[in-house]
């Protein structure tokens, strides 16, 4: 907006408006704040606002600290119902005059803001339009007091006064006409009454007619004269002298005109030129001020331009055009007029005031170069009338510091101004919070004690020492403080202060009854004793303490108890919304959302904002989100020091979810630097990385920043790894007995919002040859002839592709071809937390893989058949339960029917579970032991090696107990595992036929064979075939100790290049498997923070779950 600045220049423009008679070579400064003072009253009188503010704006350039002219600021304030500046004016007026009559009036006038009044203004009013004028009284003296607040105030009073019973009246009329002669209402109804009394006791005694001064005509006089008599110069040309006085300028430009043209040389002419030309002059101002203020720049600079033409010496054009391009942010080109403005009048206040505040918003060191620069007679005008924006100048410079956290060169600073300005009460109180911040208390109390002295009686000084008491934990002492300001001189922010603390101390008793489990106790307390104005913030707290114990739908009730107090609460609403999600409410909270979102912005502080747009996230209002997340980060952008590193955080996981992972990065490196992780942007992704790394000494918010970032940035990472897997078994030759060789190549690479693999597994397998005497190998049909010396063994490549994020899993791969057998396996998984436990439904087709025959598939040397490659196809349900303390459990089920070729169906239920506790539960090193349980079961034992067995192992009943203890580490560039585990386990087998799949060993697959034979093998063979077919293989039950045991250990070469390696082995009766592996990682994004813990080597696929 854009304000005028009245000048102190030579013309008496102002001064001969008000008389219509003096030369403008006289004008003085006591004129023109008269005239304006006068225009005040005029605007009032008539209801015209924009020209009480705009003559009280002028007023206050003149007098920025008259206590009359902050008084009528203040109750132009409280009609427009500003009562934020309204407040800041009383203070200011406060702090300058506490004595004051003004202060006291100003007082009264902000008593009419509070509820209680104003419902008494409103029956005192209705009254008076009843006709009750002695009940409307009563009411306003209890308001008033005596006097009202202001001339408007009075003549309502007076009106009702003169109506009433009361036979004081006159004696009160006399009184306030006393404190408003200036006000030519008051003073006519005061001569009225005068008139009154002085022809109540004596008759006139004189019929002399006086005679008439035709400018003291009312207008409407005046213009009926002018209608009857249109070419009557005197009449004419004392109404446009009435209309100038009425400031009523185009009326008053209109009718001088035409009495100059009527009589061009008339005695009053010269005053008629003079008061037309400045007629011209001020409404050719007061345009352009109008058109600045509706901000039509354009048209307000042709104005100002003209005034420029019109008085080309004068100031006040270069000062409207420097303040349009101020509105335009037209920096330089202000500067420009200003400093022209400053040319013709170089002392004059207004000015340098214009020029400081340019400087001022542009650099805070600019502005305090300017004011070094000035003269000594500049200098001492700004003082006197803008004292406040030299003060103000450097207490922005010991700001600065402050935000930089350099408390000393602030102190240093604010040290100074209290020296030139030491009763500026709020530079003593930031001073005093600088200095407790270096732990130089006893300075802050000295400095407040000397201010104490000072000022002892000063409500704002009271009220900062309150501030300053309630700060250094002395709440006691600061509610002692305030109630020494007495109520009538108390502002909204001291009673909002000591209702904080009356019930911070009501509160505090409370908390510790409830400390004790007296929680009913003290909630009755708070009810006893809690003020009226204090019943929200009540409700507010009973719905922490209810959510705080789980009682969700309890803590709804108070916050509706709140809502009903005031259904625009942001914190009860918020509350409200944010209990509707935890109970999964969507729709309450939309109900909620959509109430909030009716409230302005700036009724929210960041973090409530930040609240308010997750919620909408949550609901699927994405795109109200992205609107909240953009008016924070505006802000941010607009204001970067005052930034939240939590709002930071989660503009970042916005944007991570919205797929921004580049901005998403950006907003993580500005929350590290806002939360003190950094004080510098990382210069490339390894420096980034390195933030990531964990620190014991982090708060959970810089926790939270390093894992997010981690996360993200892993997500998005590229990277390949070549792997060598090893696992062998003991067992027969030929068959049961099994050496893998298993060599894997994955790329990973982001996709959408998870990670994508290509890989293929090269899959060497070996199981020895077979037995070639009978009785040698029970593998196919050659148990009772024996088998040829084959070597048995395969090799083939299995591809596979998949993806996952944080609920989806899925794959898609293939068993090795070139196997017997080759099948499409893979895996589709759904996970999601419920009540604090991790839950994975899975359906999946996997490969058993536990020996050549159930992997891969073998072929019968005397039937020529294929058999085995058996796939397991069920459904998985896993659980996991870990708040991350010091326990755990995890458990899984699931139920499979398991096919193969040649093979008979089989099924089973397998379920297994465990417990852990952590003995060492650190960032980088973890000590944990437990206990461990199996179960399974399975239809059919199907375990063997002959034709239609699986090669699997499938007992009937099997359950396992172990001990598990479990060592982790990990340093800057070495990470590993040490583990192992004591077992005992029970397993039982039932009777199963050698050959479940009669039509695969009938006489005709033999054939090829026999004819080959003489007569006696022929009927040798066929006698071991019926003795054979028919064989049944009896179940057995065992049970025994086992171990397990092993070491995983990764490097990091360079944050590109990683090696890893790992063996263990396992000990149990009659299974004795050994694994090991080594792979080698190349990161193609680059990653230097925490190496994983434990190393995560990859999969062979067929050991995918």
């Amino acid at each position: 907006m854009w304000q005028f600045g009245h000048t102190h220049r030579h013309s008496v423009i102002a001064l001969f408006l008000l008389t219509g008679f003096l030369p403008v070579t006289q004008a003085s400064e006591e004129a023109t704040e008269a005239f304006l003072q006068e225009q005040v009253r005029l605007g009032t009188s008539t209801g015209n606002e924009v020209l009480v503010a705009q003559s009280l704006y002028r007023l206050a350039l003149i007098k920025p600290n008259d206590p009359n002219i902050l008084l009528m600021q203040i109750q132009f304030a409280v009609k427009q119902k500003d009562n934020a500046k309204a407040q800041q004016l009383f203070t200011q007026l406060g702090t300058q005059f506490p004595q004051s009559e003004q202060y006291q009036r100003a007082i009264k006038t902000l008593s009419l803001t509070t509820d209680v009044n104003r419902q008494k203004l409103q029956r005192a009013q209705l009254y008076r339009t009843a006709g009750r004028y002695d009940d409307a009284l009563n009411l306003y003296d209890e308001i008033y007091r005596g006097m009202p607040p202001d001339e408007t105030l009075s003549l309502e009073y007076i009106q009702v006064l003169m109506q009433s019973s009361r036979d004081d009246k006159i004696e009160r009329l006399n009184h306030i006409y006393r404190q408003y002669p200036q006000n030519t209402k008051i003073a006519s109804l005061y001569q009225q009454q005068q008139q009154h009394a002085i022809e109540s006791v004596k008759s006139p005694v004189s019929t002399i007619k006086p005679q008439i001064d035709v400018t003291s005509l009312p207008i409407a006089t005046l213009k009926q004269k002018a209608r009857q008599q249109p070419d009557n110069a005197d009449v004419v040309g004392a109404l446009g002298v009435r209309y100038s006085r009425a400031n009523q300028r185009s009326a008053a430009i209109f009718y001088l005109s035409q009495a100059l043209k009527l009589a061009p040389n008339h005695d009053n002419s010269g005053q008629w030129r003079s008061m037309l030309q400045a007629n011209q002059y001020w409404h050719l101002l007061s345009k352009g001020d109008d058109t600045l203020l509706k901000q039509d720049y354009e048209l307000a600079e042709r104005y100002f331009n003209q005034l420029n033409k019109l008085s080309p010496y004068e100031i006040e054009p270069y000062l409207g055009l420097g303040d349009i391009a101020v509105a335009q942010r037209q920096w330089d080109l202000a500067e420009n007029h200003y400093l022209q403005a400053l040319k013709y009048q170089p002392n004059h206040p207004a000015t340098l005031h214009r020029l400081a505040k340019l400087y001022r918003q542009q650099s805070h060191e600019k502005a305090q170069q300017f004011i070094a620069g000035l003269t000594p007679r500049q200098y001492k005008n700004l003082a006197e009338d803008y004292g406040y924006i030299i003060s103000g100048i450097r207490q922005d410079l010991a700001a600065d510091d402050e935000h930089k956290e350099q408390y000393l060169s602030a102190i240093e600073k604010r040290k100074a101004i209290a020296k030139d300005y030491p009763n500026d009460v709020w530079n003593i109180y930031r001073l005093a919070d600088d200095l407790l911040i270096i732990q130089q208390g006893y300075v802050a109390e000295e400095y407040f004690n000397q201010l104490n002295r000072r000022l002892p009686n000063a409500p704002s000084r009271l009220y900062a020492y309150a501030l300053y008491l309630n700060k250094t934990g002395r709440e006691t002492q600061a509610l002692d403080t305030l109630k020494t300001i007495p109520l009538s001189q108390r502002s909204e922010s001291m009673k909002a202060l000591d209702s904080r603390l009356r019930f911070g101390e009501i509160v505090t008793h409370a908390e510790s009854l409830r400390a004790k489990g007296q929680e009913q106790q003290a909630i009755d307390y708070l009810f006893a004793h809690i003020p009226p104005e204090q019943k929200i913030q009540t409700y507010l707290l009973l719905a922490n303490w209810a959510q705080e114990r789980n009682n969700l739908d309890q803590a709804l009730s108070y916050y509706h108890t709140a809502l009903n107090l005031e259904p625009n609460n942001e914190t009860a609403l918020l509350g409200a919304t944010d209990i509707a999600l935890e109970q999964g409410k969507k729709m309450q909270a939309k109900y909620y959302l959509a109430k909030i979102e009716t409230l302005s912005p700036n009724q929210f502080n960041s973090n409530s904002i930040k609240r308010v747009a997750n919620a909408e996230k949550e609901v699927g209002n994405t795109e109200k989100a992205q609107h909240y997340f953009a008016y924070l980060a505006q802000q941010i952008e607009t204001e970067p020091d005052s930034a939240d590193p939590l709002v930071l955080r989660d503009i970042a996981r916005f944007q991570r979810d919205e797929q921004h992972s580049q901005q998403a990065h950006y907003y993580y490196q500005q929350a590290m630097i806002k939360d003190g992780i950094t004080d510098k942007l990382p210069k490339d992704n390894i420096e980034y990385t390195t933030l990531m790394r964990n620190d014991e000494k982090d708060n959970w918010l810089s926790r939270s920043l390093r894992a997010d970032a981690d996360a993200l940035y892993r997500q998005q990472e590229w990277r390949f790894t070549l792997e060598h897997d090893y696992w062998g078994s003991s067992g027969s030759e030929g068959y049961s007995k099994l050496r893998a060789h298993t060599t894997m190549l994955q790329l990973d690479h982001p996709v959408y919002d998870g990670r994508f693999f290509w890989r293929a597994d090269l899959v060497n397998l070996n199981s020895g040859k077979l037995g070639t005497s009978p009785y040698d190998s029970k593998f196919g049909t050659c148990y009772r002839t024996g088998c040829f010396p084959l070597e048995q063994k395969s090799f083939g490549v299995s591809p596979a592709i998949g993806w996952e994020n944080g609920q989806w899993q899925w794959d898609l791969g293939t068993t090795p071809l070139g196997f017997e057998v080759t099948d499409w396996v893979g895996k589709i998984a759904y996970n999601h937390d419920l009540f604090n436990v991790g839950w994975t439904l899975d359906i999946h087709r996997r490969p058993v893989n536990s020996s050549m025959l159930a992997f891969g598939g073998q072929r019968d040397i005397w039937t020529n058949q294929t058999w085995g490659g058996v796939r397991r196809s069920g459904i998985r349900l896993s659980a996991s339960y870990d708040l991350g303390g010091k326990e755990g459990y995890w458990g899984e089920v699931s139920v499979d029917k398991l096919t193969g070729k040649n093979v008979e169906d089989n099924s089973s239920v397998r379920g297994m579970g465990g417990y852990y506790y952590k003995l060492i539960n650190e960032n980088n090193r973890r000590v944990s032991v437990g206990l461990s349980t199996m179960l399974w079961h399975y239809d059919k034992d199907l375990s063997g090696y002959t034709l239609g067995q699986g090669g699997y192992y499938s007992p009937q009943k099997y359950i396992s107990l172990g001990l598990p203890i479990n060592y982790r580490e990990r340093t800057e560039n070495w990470s590993w595992e040490l583990s192992g585990s004591l077992s005992w386990s029970y397993s039982q087998t039932d009777d199963r036929k050698r050959y479940p799949l009669q039509n695969l060993v009938s006489l005709d697959k033999f054939n090829r064979y026999m004819n080959e034979l003489s007569p006696e093998d022929r009927e040798e063979v066929m006698r071991l075939y019926y003795q054979e077919r028919d064989a049944v293989d009896e179940g057995d039950s065992s049970n025994g100790f086992g171990y397990t045991a092993r070491a995983l250990v990764e490097h990091r070469i360079t944050p590109h290049w990683f090696i890893g390696a790992a063996i263990d082995i396992q000990q149990a009766k009659n299974y004795t498997p050994s694994h090991a592996l080594m792979y080698l990682r190349y990161s193609f994004n680059g990653w230097n923070g925490d190496l994983d813990l434990p190393p995560n080597p990859l999969i062979p696929y067929a050991d995918f779950k």
